[in-house]
């Protein structure tokens, strides 16, 4: 079953490739942290910077996430808010990691099919890309990459 389980997962990856839209949109700035997010807000500089430090010096092979939903989404907020991630995940694989922590609130759920993005900086990643490529163009300078969720590309309405 094992070798089940691993077709399974690769055609799993496949189709989350083959049914998302890419769209690349350039980065608004450098390689800060998104303005706005409820944690960085609460969380003093140093105390993030040092978490950070210290889950990259004890664990150098995982990525350090933030993720929360965008300011004008309509989806549930997640439970979860920190994760720390393999660098060798691709985005679309995180991608169905929060559509399964969307699903897993008590008040709401979304359809399989049904789209989420992922904004980093402004800029939606291509679902192939590694979750370290991604960090390593826009980390914050906390050392967290703040992504942020929504059911329908927010960028450009008002």
């Amino acid at each position: 079953v094992p070798g089940l389980k691993r077709q399974i997962g690769l055609a799993a990856r496949l189709l989350v490739r083959a049914a998302l839209v890419h769209k690349q949109i350039g980065p608004l700035s450098g390689q800060t942290a998104m303005a706005g997010s409820a944690l960085e807000e609460a969380v003093p500089f140093e105390k993030r910077s040092a978490e950070a430090r210290r889950i990259l010096a004890k664990y150098p092979d995982r990525i350090p996430v933030i993720c929360e939903k965008a300011p004008r989404s309509d989806l549930p907020d997640i439970d979860k808010k920190k994760f720390l991630v393999p660098g060798t995940m691709l985005c679309g694989e995180f991608k169905y990691i929060i559509h399964k922590h969307i699903n897993q609130t008590a008040h709401a759920s979304i359809a399989s099919d049904q789209t989420i993005y992922l904004f980093v900086n402004s800029t939606s990643p291509k679902t192939g890309a590694l979750m370290s490529e991604v960090y390593d163009r826009y980390k914050a300078d906390d050392g967290f990459l703040y992504i942020t969720y929504s059911a329908e590309n927010t960028l450009g309405s008002r």
